[in-house]
């Protein structure tokens, strides 16, 4: 309601002023309309011991103040004084702005989780005054955005990386193919056969090696270099296991899924083809050599 103001009346008698009754009266009303809004309550009313946060106040009476949400509309001044400051739209872009004066410090700021209690602490992540990120734990993101060595331009596409048994790289929602690690210690290895029957000199024999460019597709381009390899569903007819994925496979949202090579099962017959040229070898050695004894020996007369 609107303040009740008290008529003094003309000085120095106050004549046609408010009586005393009439003027307690207004003191009354506006007393009670000042502690309806510091949130009192009982008859008769009564403070609380803080200013809720309903009604304005901080909801603490600790130096702890406690709000439901903070707004600011302009960007943060005075933080030539240590201390935390926040802000909004110092570079005019819309942006949030925390700053923190170091002082004698260090700088940087922390974010940690506590219990319901508050006796126990998760751990922290630390944002330093010198840019570095520190995180003990994980980091879960949809993609991540890099850069062309430390001081290159941004990468425009995000990339990921995710286990499913081996780890599969990502460049936007397009599956680019597996990152190879070559393990081959025996402990992760189990139903171990030796390879046999096949001739591997006429599984190399119907590789088909190729030149090519670059295709406009998904994340790749066309950068005009010309490059010498093998292509996938060919290389997966003559060696089921020397490439994986399948031909002309696409992805749920319809952007294609790619086939890549297994490098170690090409490897593998490579060596299984210098295998055969070695025994090869000797055999043709040990029938030379035998050739040669022959002629070394006079003939009987």
């Amino acid at each position: 309601m609107t303040k009740q103001v008290i008529q003094l009346g003309t000085p120095p008698t106050g004549v046609g002023g408010d009586t005393p009754r009439s003027a307690n009266t207004k003191i009354t009303s506006n007393f009670d309309e000042i502690y309806a809004a510091l949130g009192a309550a009982g008859n008769p009313a009564a403070l609380p011991a803080a200013l809720p946060i309903a009604q304005g106040g901080t909801g603490s009476n600790t130096g702890h103040p406690r709000f439901n949400s903070l707004g600011t509309g302009s960007a943060p001044i005075g933080y030539g004084v240590q201390g935390l400051y926040i802000g909004w739209n110092t570079n005019g872009t819309g942006e949030g702005n925390f700053i923190v004066n170091r002082g004698g410090g260090i700088g940087g700021f922390t974010w940690r989780s506590v219990n319901s209690n508050n006796t126990a602490s998760g751990p922290s992540m630390v944002y330093s005054y010198d840019g570095d990120l520190t995180v003990p734990r994980y980091v879960t993101a949809i993609g991540l955005s890099g850069r062309q060595g430390i001081a290159g331009a941004t990468v425009g596409q995000p990339h990921n990386f995710y286990w499913s048994g081996q780890v599969e790289s990502w460049v936007g929602s397009t599956f680019i193919g597996n990152v190879q690690f070559q393990q081959s210690d025996y402990r992760i290895k189990k139903n171990i056969e030796e390879v046999a029957g096949i001739d591997f000199l006429d599984r190399i024999d119907k590789y088909r090696i190729v030149t090519y460019r670059m295709n406009d597709i998904a994340v790749w381009f066309d950068d005009g270099r010309t490059r010498q390899g093998m292509i996938a569903h060919e290389v997966q007819a003559v060696n089921d296991l020397a490439a994986y994925g399948e031909k002309d496979a696409e992805m749920a949202d319809g952007g294609i899924k790619i086939q890549q090579l297994d490098m170690m099962a090409l490897i593998t017959d490579l060596i299984g083809a210098a295998k055969e040229l070695h025994a090869e070898v000797k055999g043709l050695r040990a029938e030379v050599n035998t050739l040669k004894a022959a002629a070394a020996t006079p003939a009987a007369e």
